[in-house]
């Protein structure tokens, strides 16, 4: 998503959300949960990048029904309320960005896989300004 290669990045989020093989770090109670959680909001903003509103709003319905009472469903949900009309991109993520700053949980939860991943500030839930 950084570099800017939504389509790869929307096929990398649905490994990490479908691939049970894939190794976790083992820090974390929730840890599956917790990354596809985060994977099907990322999927959400990435099709939003794209321009591509109904499979964006297809993905976030998809969320709400695979894991409704994860933290990130509620994530998803400003980031939608803030984005739809008029599509703006930038209020989806600064909607996300106060509620991270508000709510330490939403950034901490990515936090600490190890020293090979980044820790996240709420300010790395949703960059796409």
């Amino acid at each position: 998503m950084a570099r800017g290669d939504y389509r790869q990045a929307i096929t990398l989020y649905r490994e990490a959300i479908n691939n049970p093989k894939l190794e976790l770090s083992g820090r974390h109670t929730d840890e599956r949960e917790d990354l596809q959680a985060f994977a099907r909001f990322r999927i959400m903003v990435a099709h939003t990048l794209l321009g591509e509103r109904d499979l964006a709003r297809a993905a976030r319905n998809e969320f709400h029904n695979a894991q409704p009472y994860h933290m990130y469903r509620a994530v998803a949900q400003v980031y939608w309320d803030a984005y739809a009309p008029p599509d703006s991109i930038s209020a989806g993520c600064k909607a996300v960005t106060v509620m991270a700053q508000t709510n330490a949980n939403i950034s901490d939860v990515l936090s600490d896989f190890g020293y090979a991943n980044p820790d996240f500030k709420a300010e790395d839930v949703c960059p796409f300004h």
